[in-house]
């Protein structure tokens, strides 16, 4: 299986994930109320297990393309991949690290980093597996 469709794979499912961390985060704060039949407790568990999850696939997916890419950057496209592959994986661990060790900080922070990370990892995916999906696969 080449690399480019497993990395590919990994971010679509890290982009799957973070929608799904939305539809819980709605639910959560009562603004989409009974999309998942799940109580208050569960769904904070599945919010944060969830989380956990993202950032061990970026960190995974990042060591795959430190490792079979390098550093180097080889177009715009390839910079920008870089640049918000970094801020999506600093923001997840900072907002795990703040969920983890200053919980009353997470009611002000929380949101605003999970949006923000949110952002990068469609950006990320933008640049990285839907142009993969579009233009090294042959599907286009």
């Amino acid at each position: 299986m080449p690399v480019l469709l497993v990395k590919s794979s990994l971010t679509t499912l890290a982009l799957l994930l973070a929608a799904f961390q939305v539809l819980t985060q709605l639910q959560l704060r009562g603004k989409m109320p009974g999309i998942m039949p799940f109580s208050k407790m569960t769904l904070r568990a599945l919010h944060r297990w969830g989380g956990d999850l993202i950032l061990l696939l970026v960190v995974g997916i990042a060591l795959i393309c430190i490792y079979t890419q390098g550093w180097q950057a080889y177009d715009v496209r390839g910079a920008a991949h870089i640049v918000l592959g970094a801020l999506a994986g600093l923001v997840l661990l900072v907002k795990v690290l703040i969920a983890r060790l200053r919980r009353r900080w997470i009611g002000k922070l929380g949101l605003g980093l999970g949006f923000a990370a949110g952002l990068f990892i469609a950006a990320v995916w933008s640049l990285s597996a839907l142009w993969y999906f579009l233009f090294q696969s042959g599907w286009i």
